[in-house]
């Protein structure tokens, strides 16, 4: 048997050590809500960037229909974390004695935005009255929002579950919808060839601006230490996206199938660090004023459930 050259005994040893370490890496189930923006793709940059394998973890991820899917899925066990449901349907699911936790924010405020066909009459949030309006799922954070504005602006409209963004956008384009919601990733081709037009985007609500539209959740089972370990991979993979790095974009550009100038443009116009700040939720007088008015809530969550629903990790320090 001839010898191994000195390349082929580094290859073989690195196929090893690779090997290896997959071997090492635990599986975790995270489920998300209407992949496609960057919120949603944040586990998945970082896992090509290989940041969650720094972490001795392996995302296994699966994409949702919207929140209401998502908390169904991580209560049920099926998944250990869930990634953007809305608050007050996450406060829904626990007071009726859902084994989940909170574990971070996963918007603050929010970069999405809502739209209508160019020809719609509808100008203005006002207009939306007698008309429908889309939501993703019950319990997710585009339903969170619909309610709001109806009590916001005492409106009264006939609101419509869409599933997801592709499949709200066919039904405002065929007229069966009047209002949709859409990510910047999606529709803006559409908007500069004029099929849609912008009525409001979320930020440019105080209410919105000002709130962790949606978070983050894990399953109660889920231990200490793998939280910790997956939200500390989950903010270097934030930071590794605003850090200027082209490797992180290239990821980002290729999972929505855009050239890296569109990427940039539309992490920079759109996205920031403020919108993706994870590591607690803000705004809960305003997220539970919304669950006392959609009747989720009687009154302020107690200390003792407030502890026991909100658990956010210390981050690891490298």
């Amino acid at each position: 048997m001839k010898k191994l050259t000195t390349a082929m005994a580094a290859a073989v040893l690195a196929l090893a050590a690779n090997g290896a370490l997959a071997q090492d890496l635990e599986t975790v189930q995270v489920a998300i809500g209407s992949g496609g923006n960057l919120e949603a793709l944040i586990t998945e940059i970082g896992k090509q960037g290989g940041i969650f394998e720094e972490y001795g973890l392996d995302p296994d991820i699966r994409y949702t229909r919207g929140g209401g899917e998502t908390i169904q899925a991580v209560v049920s066990g099926g998944v250990q974390f869930g990634v953007a449901p809305g608050g007050v349907g996450v406060i829904s699911a626990f007071t009726q004695g859902a084994p989940i936790k909170v574990v971070g924010a996963s918007t603050t405020g929010s970069a999405n935005y809502w739209y209508v066909r160019q020809d719609s009459e509808i100008q203005k949030i006002e207009d939306f009255e007698g008309h429908s309006v889309a939501y993703s799922t019950t319990g997710s954070g585009t339903y969170n929002i619909g309610k709001m504005l109806m009590e916001q602006n005492g409106l009264t409209f006939e609101h419509v579950a869409t599933g997801g963004t592709p499949a709200t956008f066919t039904q405002v384009m065929s007229g069966q919808v009047d209002v949709g919601f859409s990510y910047p990733e999606f529709g803006t081709d559409a908007i500069d060839r004029g099929e849609i037009r912008v009525v409001f985007r979320d930020n440019e609500i105080d209410r919105i601006k000002n709130q962790s539209l949606r978070w983050i959740i894990a399953n109660s089972e889920a231990s200490d230490d793998l939280v910790q370990r997956y939200m500390s991979a989950y903010q270097d993979t934030i930071d590794w996206i605003f850090s200027g790095s082209d490797e992180a974009l290239e990821i980002y550009a290729k999972e929505i199938d855009v050239d890296l100038d569109r990427a940039k443009t539309l992490r920079d116009d759109f996205w920031s660090p403020e919108i993706l700040t994870v590591d607690k939720v803000s705004g809960l007088d305003i997220i539970t004023e919304d669950a006392i008015a959609q009747g989720v809530l009687e009154g302020p969550l107690s200390a003792e459930d407030q502890a026991k629903l909100f658990q956010y990790p210390e981050r690891i320090q490298k």
